[in-house]
């Protein structure tokens, strides 16, 4: 792997004399304490930590020094992979999913819990996406299986088997919409009936496409080198922007829409002028991203987290 491409990277908004905008990053990597430099994905729990999973190991960053929990042979105390895809956050619980199944983490003790009718049903398959709805339910995204689990009681079971589900997010009318192999859905869970099928492109667990929705009613999706948004008043999907492989998506407040891309960087939507700029690497300032190659992009108020490297077929 190339040695750019490797760094977690905190990206710090300013405004200067608010007209002007700058972008720092700083970067953290293994000589800071991270398990691996690769970090894949970045989620906060609900006593305020951030959790980093990397190709070795978990992290816990409390915003000075990183904790590592890695997989011990034998322990099934442990977490069961060291090598993470996917990570959600519920109520006291981290959901930890690797390339050898799922974890779940009590994150008051740091424990991990047991549950062994979902380690039962998962079995050893890799968890490439974990979706926490807000209800208590947890959805689980193999690349060939789909599952819902009871976030109290953490009993399992198959949804849509008809689909492979990628991405997943929940609109302000409730329902829910999720990328699949045959195009975007608009699902509703509680009668479990999907209402449309958006045919806008097919979805693949390793293209890290990526479904958005925010408190405005915005319907936000990648598909390949394509971002879309949803036009409600004609009950469709309109192109909006177009570069190479976009993926993640994160927003600040109501202003500044960010998205992911593989190799060319992060972009960037200002509401207030309707413009994309892409923000890329430049080898010869400090605090440039370190590569144009964005796996995901996680949003904390006023600090921008973005991860380097996407998911690739091979790995």
């Amino acid at each position: 792997m190339s040695q750019r491409k490797i760094i977690l990277v905190i990206l710090f908004f300013i405004s200067i004399n608010g007209f002007s905008q700058e972008y720092l990053f700083n970067h953290y990597t293994t000589v800071d304490g991270l398990s691996h430099n690769e970090v894949r994905k970045i989620v906060k729990d609900t006593d305020g930590f951030l959790w980093l999973g990397t190709q070795n190991g978990l992290n816990r960053f409390d915003g000075y020094r990183f904790e590592i929990f890695k997989n011990r042979p034998n322990d099934s105390t442990s977490l069961v992979g060291n090598k993470i895809y996917s990570l959600a956050s519920s109520k006291h619980k981290l959901w930890v999913g690797t390339t050898n199944g799922i974890s779940i983490l009590d994150t008051r003790t740091l424990r991990i819990i047991s549950a062994p009718e979902i380690t039962k049903t998962l079995s050893s398959n890799a968890v490439f996406e974990i979706y926490h709805d807000g209800e208590e339910n947890i959805w689980i995204f193999t690349g060939d299986k789909n599952y819902k689990i009871e976030g109290k009681t953490l009993t399992i079971k198959s949804c849509l088997p008809s689909y492979k589900m990628v991405t997943m997010a929940r609109g302000e009318d409730g329902y829910f919409w999720i990328g699949t192999d045959k195009g975007l859905l608009k699902y509703d869970a509680n009668r479990n009936v999907i209402i449309k099928t958006y045919n806008i492109g097919r979805y693949d667990i390793f293209s890290q496409n990526q479904v958005y929705t925010n408190d405005l009613g915005e319907v936000w999706t990648t598909v390949g080198d394509v971002l879309y948004i949803y036009q409600a008043n004609k009950d469709k999907f309109i192109p909006m922007h177009s570069s190479k492989r976009l993926n993640a998506i994160g927003e600040h407040k109501s202003e500044t829409v960010l998205f992911g891309s593989y190799g060319n960087g992060l972009l960037k939507y200002e509401r207030r002028s309707g413009q994309f700029t892409s923000i890329i690497s430049n080898p010869e300032k400090l605090n440039s991203l370190s590569s144009d190659d964005i796996y995901d992009v996680f949003v904390d108020e006023w600090i921008y987290w973005s991860m380097l490297t996407p998911l690739k077929p091979n790995q």
